[in-house]
């Protein structure tokens, strides 16, 4: 035993000073009572301003795995780490199946020699195979790239127990080999291990330690089931929450139905935006509307002498305007002219107007539905976003989980939103199919680091199901019905008082919401009234346009 300790003090000190010197480990494993173990390691290496630079990184293995080739999640927890007996602040995160010990802040190591020890502990590191309990252990962790002069171990077991069977192995993972390696006993619950050559790239020192069952206590009820919560929360979390999404909208859909609980948010009715809600459509009427609508704020004036139909500009000052309408406005009228001939020669001059008008109508129509839905949308994805962030929890690096998990998410609702878009044509609507797969794919697959493919695909269906849902409470029979009741009834009551409007000035404010609901024909005057359009529009849209 004290020969033991004294070798391993001697080759300490001779390799510190050694020209030849490249690098030292040596590891503390004490077993608890409790079956947690703790690592003291104590690693000395040479900076020479191009290897270590940057200081030492830690490898550490994220699974343990059974004979039977099962694997649990190692538990950690960082002690401490100093340098050359400096405290200095490290972290661990996760990458792949490895934990990695990394500092806080980026330094450069000046050219010499640096004694690195890190404190850490493990849990659920010994399998148990209920008639015994097994440590397998890789020392070195086989990632470095360096050579490593002496490796050695010691590993410490509570109360009197003896091993059960020891073994240690030396060399690349694929082909370990018992040669020049050696097992001590340091005293009756302490042995020491060494390998005998030195450790080239990827190489390590290998422990497996068979221990009685009772060496340890078993672990409580409640242990078990955070090992097990560990192993597979992000299964359970992400399943949890798809269905309590899914749930909620669902009631929330049935709840619409009975026509309870629907948000009364403010919408302009403008002619072209009555006509979307009456007919569910954009059309040529909508852009007479507009232009009747345009009659009645006296920005234009419309003329018609038999089939001729002229639009007069009345003012420039068009600040009263929404942007769109005023883009609209000089579409019609480019160049200064005041005058536009409404023909087939000027249709191009419409369609540009047309298409702005359209634009302002689905920016109008997705601003309105993201407001009526708001509670809905918040509450989906409060609690999509909730799940990852309980599912990052459970990682050694949790905010870079979590910051995977989170911006995956928001690409992959940009691309369910561009795969579930309808395009104008066949082909058009298949290329959307394959931009938005093609955004989709990339982000499984990096979510895929971080999380179970089970829970990536809990998300995706979440992200469906909030997209399919949100669709349909802004349908016509979602929460847009009562909206599109309103303007039927506008319908009713411009019937209900035709001779009332034909008598008096009210045409002029009333024309436009007449024409966009398909009334022109009850109201185009027997007596010719000079501020009723409709017989004019009328021609205009069906003689000049078409």
């Amino acid at each position: 035993s004290t020969s033991f300790i004294f070798f391993f003090k001697l080759i300490n000190s001779f390799l510190a000073f050694s020209i030849n010197f490249r690098s030292y480990l040596m590891s503390d494993i004490e077993i608890l009572p409790d079956g947690v173990v703790k690592f003291t390691e104590t690693i000395i290496v040479v900076a020479n301003g191009k290897k270590l630079r940057n200081g030492l990184t830690k490898v550490l293995p994220k699974y343990i795995y059974s004979r039977q080739g099962k694997r649990n999640i190692i538990s950690y927890n960082l002690v401490s780490t100093t340098v050359n007996d400096q405290s200095i602040n490290y972290h661990m995160r996760e990458e792949n199946s490895r934990v990695l010990l990394v500092p806080d802040q980026d330094y450069v190591l000046s050219p010499g020699v640096y004694t690195f020890k890190f404190e850490y502990i493990a849990d659920n590191l010994l399998w148990d195979y209920k008639n015994f309990k097994e440590l397998y252990w890789d020392v070195t962790g086989s990632a470095w790239n360096l050579v490593v002069s002496r490796v050695g171990a010691m590993l410490s077991i509570p109360g009197q127990a003896q091993p059960l069977s020891q073994e240690v192995l030396v060399g690349h993972p694929k082909r370990p080999t018992r040669n020049n390696t050696s097992i001590f006993s340091l005293s009756p619950q302490k042995w020491g291990y060494i390998a005998s050559k030195t450790l080239f790239s990827s190489e390590s020192l290998y422990l497996i330690v068979s221990l009685p069952s009772d060496v340890v206590a078993n672990p409580s009820f409640g242990k078990k089931l955070v090992r097990y919560f560990e192993k597979a929360g992000d299964i359970y979390i992400s399943f949890v929450c798809m269905i309590v999404i899914w749930g909620a909208l669902v009631l929330s859909w049935k709840y619409i139905r009975l026509n309870k609980g629907q948000l009364k948010v403010p919408l302009k009715k403008t002619p072209i935006m009555l006509r979307y809600l009456l007919l569910n459509r954009y059309d040529l009427k909508s852009f007479g509307g507009f232009l009747l609508d345009m009659y009645r704020k006296n920005i234009i004036d419309i003329q018609q002498s038999g089939d001729t139909i002229l639009l007069v500009k009345r003012t420039d000052n068009l600040r009263s305007l929404s942007r769109a309408e005023q883009k609209a406005i000089n579409h019609l009228f480019t160049q200064g002219e005041p005058v536009l001939n409404v023909n087939k020669n000027n249709r191009l001059k419409i369609i540009r107007a047309a298409r702005e008008l359209e634009k302002e109508l689905r920016k109008t129509l997705l601003a309105f539905v993201l407001k009526l839905n708001g509670g809905y949308i918040f509450f989906s994805f409060g609690m999509l976003f909730l799940g990852e962030m309980f599912i990052s929890l459970l990682r050694a690096d949790s905010f870079k989980t979590f910051t995977v998990l989170s911006v995956c998410s928001l690409v992959l609702i940009s691309g369910v939103y561009i795969f579930s878009r309808k395009g104008w044509a066949t082909w058009q609507k298949w290329m959307l199919r394959v931009l938005g797969l093609g955004v989709i794919a990339p982000a499984l697959v990096v979510m895929s680091s971080v999380a179970s493919w089970f829970s990536i695909v809990c998300i995706l269906l979440s992200i469906v199901i909030i997209k399919y849902y949100i669709t349909l409470y802004a349908d016509r029979n979602g929460l847009m019905c009562q909206y599109v009741d309103d303007a039927v009834g506008q319908k009713s009551i411009l019937q209900k008082h035709r001779d009332n409007i034909l008598l008096s000035k009210e045409i002029v404010t009333k024309q436009a919401s007449i024409w966009v609901l398909d009334l022109e024909d009850e109201f185009i005057d027997v007596i010719k009234n000079e501020r009723n359009k409709l017989e004019a529009m009328k021609c205009l849209i069906q003689n000049q346009l078409r």
